[in-house]
């Protein structure tokens, strides 16, 4: 993974996640997984879906982070926020 004092992921400058939203749309989720393959974690397909790859990903980003693990299904704001697509 990279080091915290790496530049951000250029796709957050103009779009962003809002981790408040209880669903999230396909257009979200893709970059989420942007930024989780901007970061070393591999999500699979960059698709918007939220399927065993990107839940890998995600669970394995947060570790690495110390975050709290989202439960399967959901990524807490935490997450989002370290990701740097939060609003």
């Amino acid at each position: 993974s990279r080091s915290a004092s790496s530049t951000k992921p250029s796709l957050t400058i103009a779009r962003c996640v809002n981790p408040y939203k209880s669903t999230l749309s396909r257009a979200e989720m893709a970059r989420i997984q942007q930024a989780l393959k901007f970061w070393g974690f591999n999500p699979g397909p960059i698709d918007g879906y939220y399927g065993k790859m990107t839940a890998g990903a995600i669970k394995r980003f947060e570790i690495d982070r110390r975050l709290p693990v989202s439960s399967y299904g959901s990524i807490n704001g935490a997450t989002i926020s370290s990701l740097w697509v939060r609003c």
